[in-house]
């Protein structure tokens, strides 16, 4: 399990498509994969298009396909007894990873400059280091909140 904060900004073209921009900054992540394999960095930037489903209401449901690439580093954990003293760590070098997400979400917008947001996405990538395994970058992404709209253009008429 890994623990994100993202930002997003979002260009809506028209009522149907959107371009949005992703930035993802992994603050944790819950340990260890069974070869003692971890990740120390899992920051992304993701760019794509966002299509967005027709209602009659203030509920946005939407498709995001988005394109981009992650700046990951890991490390290798062998511990030779229970003690902490005896734990070896070997770190690898960053490196810049590819990645690709679909997801479907929605927008309920609530006020003019406000809206809630509930999202799920699946991550796919691998992690292109010099480690001797190699670790999956897939994820399952739930991400909801609270998002304000900024109104850049005037609508034409």
């Amino acid at each position: 399990n890994n623990v994100h904060v993202i930002g997003n900004l979002e260009y809506y073209l028209d009522n149907k498509i959107s371009i949005r921009g992703d930035f993802n900054y992994m603050l944790g992540s819950s340990g260890l994969t069974a070869d003692s394999m971890g990740l120390k960095d899992n920051h992304s930037i993701l760019l794509g298009a966002v299509y967005h489903f027709h209602t009659a209401n203030h509920f946005d449901p939407y498709l995001i396909l988005q394109p981009g690439f992650a700046y990951t580093s890991s490390y290798n954990a062998s511990y030779s007894s229970f003690l902490q003293d005896n734990t070896k760590i070997i770190y690898y070098k960053p490196v810049i990873s590819p990645l690709a997400t679909i997801g479907l979400g929605f927008n309920y917008y609530f006020q003019r400059f406000a809206h809630l947001f509930l999202e799920t996405r699946y991550v796919y990538g691998q992690h292109l280091s010099d480690a001797p395994k190699p670790i999956s970058l897939q994820e399952l992404r739930i991400t909801f909140g609270l998002g304000f709209n900024l109104f850049v253009a005037k609508e034409k008429k």
